[in-house]
């Protein structure tokens, strides 16, 4: 490989871009957090447990590395190096995803 290629390091993403990505992941976060805070209200008026549902369960990894993308581009200004984060590989990530879809498609 060549040396150029793996010294370049990505380009800086303009002003407007980074500010709409610290809103959207602020706008994320509070979702999540507001989203478990009213679920675990209700389950609690309702005298049930508090038991999420699979699929929400299982869509907290997408959800962490949207967050975490749109974090890094909000304050460094590029996209982040490892961008399959919560897993180990973006193969992984990928496999995890087709996994998903598939059991979701067929909860339905």
């Amino acid at each position: 490989m060549d040396s150029k290629v793996l010294n370049e390091v990505a380009p800086q993403i303009g002003k407007p871009i980074r500010i709409a990505a610290a809103i959207t992941a602020g706008a994320c976060l509070l979702t999540v957090v507001a989203g478990a805070i009213v679920w675990a209200i209700i389950c609690f008026k309702r005298g049930k447990t508090f038991a999420p549902d699979l699929g929400l369960v299982a869509a907290l990894p997408f959800m962490a590395a949207f967050l975490r993308v749109f974090y890094y581009i909000g304050k460094h200004g590029r996209i982040p190096e490892q961008q399959g984060w919560p897993f180990a590989s973006l193969r992984l990530l990928n496999l995890y995803l087709i996994v998903y879809i598939t059991a979701m498609y067929c909860r339905s």
